[in-house]
């Protein structure tokens, strides 16, 4: 303590000093943060990575301390480029998030967000609106678009150890009658979806696939409607991602939290949007493609969701999606629609 008190009034008396050194503070902690970041990549880093991509890998993220993207050399930008395309995977979308989490500015992004202009092969579903407001004669257009918006954030950090964390995250999927002019062009539906969960980060190796994530959580879903057209429940939920190359598989599990009748809007939808789903990701360089999966074991009702991205434009990618199946949205969990859209999306799975 007296070591200490010395030494700020031998720097207090030394203004010049005094001032260089807190100048020299965010210098400190940037290169703390840099040096936190190598050790990081190098824990994920390929047998081949060199520390001359791994340092670029640094400076092109969040971490950046002195270069500039005017200043970095083209092999740094080849470097970075490598690494960027060398990034699909689980372990490293974890890592990266961990590091954005450090970021008060960043956000995160939870499952994929997209804007896409789809066609329903059938009819779309009006028979809830017609019947809700049957003096308004509702007819909707096949063609609409649908965009998701999902974002997730840190509750607590490394719980009970280094591999924990409480996250809560919330998703909008909305669907708007676009091209619709003679109804004004309305948003057909909108489905709200925050949650919340324990997710265990992890390395468990079994026969050449690797276990990264297992959560446990509860999640709301509703569209926020009255009356008729209202749709909502709640679910407890368990899921697993492992991974190996460039395969990543999912499997979640879901039930549903009973309601009392009076007050249930939608009591047979667990006959409909089963509690099973599966999903498959596998990239191939910067081109994307996955599967969704998911159905009702007591029913045998099922849906079947086909998605692909491929680089566009900088974090802009082009994006096709096809549904098969019920529960597209809440308002059509019992009903059964097929659709194609085209679009961009910005940020996936991976």
């Amino acid at each position: 303590m007296k070591a200490d008190g010395f030494m700020l009034t031998v720097m207090w008396k030394n203004k010049p000093a005094l001032a260089a050194a807190l100048l020299l503070l965010p210098q400190l902690a940037a290169a703390e943060r840099q040096e936190q970041c190598l050790l990081e990549k190098i824990r994920n880093a390929a047998d081949n990575t060199t520390v001359a991509q791994l340092r670029a890998a640094c400076r092109s993220g969040s971490l950046r301390v002195t270069s500039t993207p005017a200043m970095q050399t083209n092999a740094e930008h080849a470097a970075v480029n490598t690494a960027e395309q060398e990034s699909a995977t689980v372990e490293n979308r974890l890592s990266r998030e961990m590091q954005a989490f450090d970021n008060p500015y960043a956000i995160t992004t939870h499952r994929p967000n997209y804007f896409i202009f789809a066609y329903q092969f059938n009819k779309p579903n009006d028979a809830p609106y017609n019947q809700a407001y049957p003096a308004d004669n509702i007819s909707f257009r096949n063609a609409e678009a649908k965009f998701q918006l999902s974002l997730k954030f840190p509750l607590a950090l490394n719980l009970f150890g280094d591999n924990m964390d409480l996250m809560a995250g919330y998703t909008n999927r909305s669907f708007w009658q676009v091209f619709n002019h003679h109804l004004s062009a309305p948003f057909r539906e909108t489905n709200h979806e925050p949650e919340i969960w324990l997710r265990w980060r992890t390395d468990i190796e079994q026969d050449g696939w690797t276990a990264r994530v297992f959560n446990v959580g509860l999640e709301h879903q509703s569209n926020g409607q009255s009356g008729l057209l209202s749709r909502s429940w709640n679910r407890v939920y368990a899921a697993a991602v492992v991974e190996r190359d460039n395969l990543a598989l999912g499997l979640r599990l879901s039930r549903r939290i009973p309601e009392k009748p009076a007050s249930d809007d939608n009591p047979d939808i667990e006959q409909y949007i089963g509690g099973i789903e599966f999903t498959a990701v596998h990239h191939a360089g910067n081109h994307v493609s996955s599967m969704m999966l998911r159905t009702a074991p007591d029913t045998g009702r099922s849906a079947l969701q086909l998605d692909y991205s491929y680089p566009f434009y900088k974090n802009l990618r082009g994006y096709i999606q096809y549904y098969d199946g019920f529960g597209e949205s809440l308002i059509d969990y019992n009903y059964h629609s097929r659709s194609l859209g085209f679009g961009i999306q910005l940020g996936g799975w991976l």
